[in-house]
């Protein structure tokens, strides 16, 4: 096992999008998750992954980004992931790279993005918390950022937290 993995979470329902939120074109071309992908190809991860249709399969299905998170931390072989949700369209690469350079400063917790507020999807786990995150899954234990509160996390200050700014709504995509 060697270096950091980085995972786009793209396996939502898109409920409030009100279409796939993956496959929404922003300015340049790119489809969100295409753009989650060159964001964490662009970062300091050695190898970047979908979680989600086409990617890394949920191993509980309708879990929510804890079942993509707790899915990867098993497919992957490193020692830690980066995840990124593909609905965070304005993310830069050094955002990510800073995450990374926080957890590994402090391995032995994820290390979450604070923008002011907690952003518990952008994160770097380590794998060692997967049966940690599969106990909490098979609990229905499902709210990430409560999961971090609750089993403890490094806050990483994001000074530019605007651009961890995510689309839910066809209106918050970039124009």
């Amino acid at each position: 096992m060697t270096g950091v993995c980085g995972v786009v979470l793209a396996g939502g329902r898109s409920s409030r999008m009100g279409r796939d939120k993956r496959a929404v074109i922003l300015p340049g071309g790119l489809s969100m998750e295409q753009n989650a992908l060159r964001i964490l190809n662009l970062s300091n991860c050695g190898g970047v992954f979908t979680s989600g249709p086409g990617g890394i399969a949920d191993i509980h299905s309708g879990r929510g980004p804890m079942g993509g998170i707790e899915a990867s931390l098993y497919a992957l072989n490193c020692n830690c992931v980066a995840f990124l949700p593909c609905d965070m369209p304005y993310v830069m690469p050094y955002q990510v790279d800073r995450v990374i350079s926080c957890f590994l400063r402090s391995p032995d917790l994820p290390a979450v993005a604070m923008a002011p507020f907690m952003e518990p999807l952008f994160s770097v786990v380590p794998v060692s918390w997967g049966e940690m995150i599969s106990n909490a899954v098979a609990q229905r234990h499902l709210k990430v950022g409560k999961f971090w509160q609750d089993c403890g996390f490094t806050p990483v200050r994001i000074p530019e937290g605007y651009l961890l700014k995510d689309a839910d709504h066809f209106w918050e995509v970039p124009a």
